[in-house]
């Protein structure tokens, strides 16, 4: 077996609840940007047996616990949408994409901001490369550093 590093980008959407639209919003931003983050398989357990289109995955969300697995087409790995779990979870929901691309990609900048909706409070793009952690905070208005307003739709990367 050949052994390979690769580096890997984490996007991250925080949003109040209850993250009207995730589903659409997602398939919307996918057709748009990065058709490899449609889902091909998906389930809130392992093996992900789900498959079908944006009904069907809207229809898994809605009998998932707190988060539905989605798996797309390289360089798309994984990703997973929370759902509203319960008052024990608390007011907000994070959703996740881990993709093989460098976090300038302008593709997975657009999806991150395309994916964002009227209740995104924040979106971030992380990773690890040469063992260091790193996040960079996608975003314009707001009132917060990194915030990302249901408005904004352009990119302009946080000052450290």
């Amino acid at each position: 077996m050949v052994e390979r590093k690769i580096d890997v980008l984490v996007v991250r959407w925080y949003e109040r609840l209850p993250a009207a639209g995730i589903v659409g919003r997602w398939f919307d931003a996918a057709a748009a940007h990065l058709p490899e983050a449609v889902p091909k398989r998906f389930g809130d357990t392992e093996p992900l047996k789900g498959q079908g289109g944006r009904a069907e995955v809207e229809a898994a969300l809605g009998r998932a616990q707190t988060l539905l697995f989605l798996a797309g087409t390289a360089p798309v790995y994984h990703a997973s949408l929370g759902t509203d779990g319960g008052p024990r979870l608390g007011p907000v929901v994070a959703h996740s994409l881990q993709v093989e691309l460098d976090p300038s990609d302008e593709r997975v900048r657009k999806f991150a901001l395309a994916v964002a909706g009227e209740d995104t409070i924040y979106v971030g793009l992380g990773g690890r490369r040469d063992d260091a952690r790193s996040e960079d905070a996608l975003g314009a208005g707001g009132t917060a550093r990194g915030t990302v307003s249901g408005a904004a739709r352009s990119v302009a990367r946080a000052s450290s």
